[in-house]
């Protein structure tokens, strides 16, 4: 309980002493092959190739989170990417392995995050719960970069096509820099997110650029439906029925 209201504590007062911050980060995004080769050893070679060809070129990709006063914004940067059939063939495919798809607005006052998302040739506005009350805030220390990080960690369980499953995830976040703003839907921490473990993809800062010269426009979401996580996970479900009957 103290936890919970030390952090509304620090929202609150960060909402209002760093109103005039302003950032960019720049991430990268790779995921973790441990065990790989002997998991994947019996499956079709062709795709296996196709899968550590996609891997090995994840120093492509980054996210960039830009925030200027209580608004953040988190996005795939295309910048330099090619676009011949082949290429564009395997962006999509790490798209979706390294979920990078989406795009997400965040602003501190307010409860949620808006996942920009694009499902079935429409694009909705997912309407997501903000909540760290289910992490575990620990005194564990790295170095990342040149920020002292503290641990933060949970298991996540959410619903899949399989059924629920429960994904261990781990944060990092410096209080150096004590703003709650974070990759994708890791926000609301007592500081920046420097680095996420979600499973076995992890992404990572690389690059953090304050109070840059150039001026910052964040602007919130507007075009697409406005829906719920569950509503999504409805019309996912009917698609898939209806893919299976036919």
């Amino acid at each position: 309980m103290k936890i919970k209201i030390l952090i509304l504590i620090y929202v609150f007062y960060s909402s209002i002493v760093f109103s005039q911050k302003k950032g960019v980060v720049i991430y990268n995004v790779k995921i973790d092959t441990t065990g790989f080769d002997k998991k994947t050893k019996d499956q079709n070679k062709q795709a296996v190739k196709l899968i550590k060809s996609i891997t090995n070129n994840s120093k492509n990709y980054k996210l960039k989170l830009s925030f200027k006063d209580d608004n953040s914004y988190y996005s795939l940067i295309n910048k330099g990417l090619n676009t011949d059939s082949e290429s564009n063939y395997k962006l999509n495919l790490s798209k979706i392995m390294f979920k990078i798809r989406s795009k997400f607005y965040y602003k501190i006052k307010d409860n949620y995050i808006l996942e920009e998302k694009e499902f079935l040739g429409d694009i909705f506005l997912v309407k997501k719960n903000k909540k760290i009350s289910d992490w575990k805030l620990l005194n564990v220390k790295k170095k990342i970069g040149k920020y002292i990080c503290y641990k933060a960690e949970r298991d996540y369980v959410y619903e899949s096509r399989k059924g629920k499953v429960t994904q261990k995830q781990i944060v990092w976040y410096t209080t150096e820099i004590p703003l709650p703003f974070g990759p994708k839907e890791f926000v609301g921490f007592p500081g920046l997110v420097l680095k996420v473990q979600a499973g076995k993809i992890i992404y990572t800062a690389e690059k953090i650029t304050l109070n840059p010269k150039g001026k910052i426009t964040i602007k919130k979401p507007l075009k697409g439906k406005m829906i719920t996580e569950k509503e999504l996970q409805n019309l996912g479900k009917k698609a898939m029925g209806e893919f299976t009957r036919n």
